[in-house]
């Protein structure tokens, strides 16, 4: 076995191996019987791991989307100007690829558009990118240092194209024959910024009123928008901007999508993660952070939905409250619509509900 391996579980040591594998072997040359010698096993023992070979292949990229949401998680949590942030995004990117240098393999290769699931991961890995930089694209405009001629879309593309071009350069030429990709970046990120920046320094950004901005109690499934291989970032995003502060949106996912969470917190939406036990996520996001959510999950009933018929009582005109109960309050609904008060009601993937109450009219 590998020395780097040994510490690791028997799956990470396949995973790994996989990799390594990968950055001096061509795909179609890679088998399970390579993989197994590296990892020091029979090929039946990798087998109990991975059914084929492709069940392996999906698995690194899944594993590759993983990394490199802990990685853009860390790098959003850090409060910096949009085009700042593209370039870390960029950086971040050189580095994993120069850490894992077999993967752009994994990204280029045929089998990548022969397989629908592999293919699908490795195009949720290039969506994320290009979601996110569009978006952060979006915000350089608002402040002042990228031109508003500039079509954000394009800027992303560009991005993406620039990465894996070095990317797919050292994998052509070899890693050995060319400097780190970290080393490489510098200069035609340096063409990308100038192509689309304004010259102007960065101003503070208002934030524009959407038109028909409503208090709604919402979900959104984002599992179809994967399903396409596109990032939900941007629709997440236009969704939002079309309701008020005291609304509520519930997003689900079939990962729990830290990236995004991060994100959402720092344009100031209140945000939670509710793990289900069929492995989805349900996201509660609530708009701008400005109303408190009344959790009432851990009471036996009736006392949860007593609790909130309480606090609707308490309104006053123009108000509202949210309330996330153990499930849908069926019970509580013919008493609210009874005193009057305009409700809705999203629900979680863990069997939860939130209930967004308005004062009586």
């Amino acid at each position: 076995m590998h020395p780097v391996l040994t510490d690791l579980p028997r799956r990470d040591q396949i995973l790994t191996a996989t990799l390594e594998l990968l950055a001096t072997t061509p795909l179609e040359r890679l088998t399970t019987r390579h993989i197994a010698q590296r990892v020091g096993v029979t090929q039946p023992a990798l087998f109990r791991h991975f059914r084929t070979r492709e069940a392996l292949l999906l698995a690194v990229a899944h594993e590759a989307r993983a990394a490199l949401s802990v990685r853009l998680t860390a790098l959003l949590a850090v409060p910096q100007p949009p085009l700042r942030r593209c370039v870390a995004l960029a950086e971040l990117l050189a580095d994993f690829v120069d850490h894992h240098p077999g993967l752009p393999r994994l990204l280029f290769a045929d089998l990548a558009f022969e397989a629908p699931e592999l293919r699908l991961a490795v195009q949720h890995l290039v969506a994320m990118q290009h979601t996110l930089v569009a978006t952060l694209v979006v915000e350089a405009q608002a402040d002042g240092t990228v031109r508003p001629d500039v079509q954000p879309e394009a800027a992303a593309t560009l991005f993406v194209a620039m990465v894996q071009g070095l990317a797919l350069r050292g994998l052509v030429q070899g890693q050995t024959q060319l400097p780190p990709m970290r080393e490489r970046l510098p200069a035609v990120l340096e063409l990308w910024r100038e192509a689309i920046h304004s010259g102007a320094e960065a101003r503070p950004t208002v934030k524009p009123e959407g038109p028909h901005r409503t208090a709604r109690a919402m979900v959104l499934d984002v599992r179809p928008i994967l399903a396409r291989g596109v990032d939900p970032l941007a629709e997440v995003l236009a969704t939002l901007a079309t309701l008020t502060p005291s609304s509520v949106l519930v997003l689900t996912a079939p990962f729990r999508p830290k990236p995004l969470e991060t994100l959402l917190a720092a344009r100031g939406h209140g945000v939670s993660a509710h793990p289900a036990p069929n492995g989805l996520w349900s996201l509660l996001v609530r708009v701008d952070d400005t109303m408190p959510c009344l959790d009432l999950r851990d009471l036996e009933p009736p006392e949860p939905l007593e609790r909130l018929l309480l606090a609707a009582t308490r309104l006053v005109p123009g108000e509202s409250l949210l309330a996330h109960v153990p499930r849908h309050p069926h019970l509580l609904l013919p008493q609210l619509q009874a005193r009057g008060h305009r409700f809705e009601v999203a629900n979680l993937a863990d069997g939860t509900a939130v209930v967004r109450v308005e004062a009586a009219s």
